[in-house]
């Protein structure tokens, strides 16, 4: 079953992207543009 949400940016719709259901890796995420939320702040703080 695929899962997509759209991507707003800046409230414009941008287009669909994929949820990463089942995807760990986060270069991964990045890198097939799935679409992802980090609510902790982590990732910001790592990179």
């Amino acid at each position: 079953m695929k899962q997509d949400v759209f991507a707003r940016r800046g409230g414009f719709i941008v287009g669909w992207k994929p949820l990463p259901i089942g995807i760990d890796d986060f270069k991964k995420l990045i890198e097939q543009g799935y679409y992802y939320l980090d609510k902790s702040l982590l990732i910001r703080w790592l990179t």
